[in-house]
């Protein structure tokens, strides 16, 4: 998993990593 943020497009950083940080995978998966 190099770039489990790469299906949304945005660079690791974002919202959505930080939301995988937090543990809301499936929240982070549905943005």
């Amino acid at each position: 998993m190099k770039n489990p943020d790469a299906h949304c497009g945005e660079r690791p950083g974002h919202q959505f990593w930080r939301d995988i940080q937090n543990g809301n995978r499936r929240a982070a998966v549905r943005r």
